[in-house]
């Protein structure tokens, strides 16, 4: 994978270069989870933001995080997503290897696979916020407006409903309103499926019971 990616950046002279992943399972299963997001047509700045936030699958100019004195925060869950779309803002190419190349193994007993609720899962809000500061500031701010809903509206939900820790929904939904009133209008969040939009202005009128509901019926299918 290294040697792949290595090439390709120092053929095409690259700051950053991705590939895709696939997840590993325990009991031996592979699943393919593509680095680029299905409803995005092609692989650019705007679309390395949107990209699964794992620094992974991704190999970097060492001189960037020196030089910018990049760090990833302490002592917070997230910190992966606080830092690695911001790396963009810093770099003035990046590439994209259309190829599984990292196996990601899932652990039942890791961090991300617990299931038991523990109050850091709110980290994500501080993530997102991380993130924030960086991006703020940029021509990525369609971006940054599409992430803190995903992260905060869409993905954190699934989580704190799972605990019914509709309080935990409702700071995350808040955080979101309070730094991007005008979210429903955002061209990505627009072009996703109509579901994916039912689902979040669920989350927000706090019908809750209505979606996990809809959580049921999606996994049936």
């Amino acid at each position: 994978m290294y040697e792949i990616l290595y090439n390709e950046a120092k053929e095409k002279n690259l700051d950053v270069v991705v590939c895709d992943i696939v997840w590993a399972y325990e009991d031996g299963k592979l699943q393919s989870r593509e680095t680029l997001p299905r409803f995005l047509k092609e692989f650019n700045y705007s679309t390395y933001i949107l990209s699964n936030p794992g620094p992974v699958n991704k190999i970097y100019k060492r001189q960037i995080w020196e030089k910018e004195k990049i760090k990833f925060p302490e002592d917070i869950y997230y910190e992966d997503f606080a830092i690695i779309p911001a790396i963009s803002k810093y770099t003035k190419k990046i590439g994209y290897v259309n190829k599984e190349l990292y196996f990601y193994r899932q652990r039942i007993n890791s961090t991300t696979q617990k299931q038991e609720y523990n109050e850091k899962l709110l980290d994500i809000i501080k993530a997102c916020n991380y993130l924030y500061e960086n991006l703020k500031d940029t021509e990525f701010i369609q971006e940054l407006e599409y992430l803190y809903v995903f992260q905060l509206i869409y993905y954190a939900s699934f989580t704190f409903l799972n605990f019914n820790k509709y309080e935990d929904v409702e700071k995350c939904v808040k955080e979101v309103e309070s730094k991007f009133p005008n979210w429903r209008k955002n061209k990505y969040y627009q072009d996703k499926p109509f579901l994916f939009r039912i689902y979040c202005n669920l989350i927000c009128k706090k019908h809750y019971n209505l979606v996990k509901l809809l959580i049921k019926m999606r996994n049936r299918i």
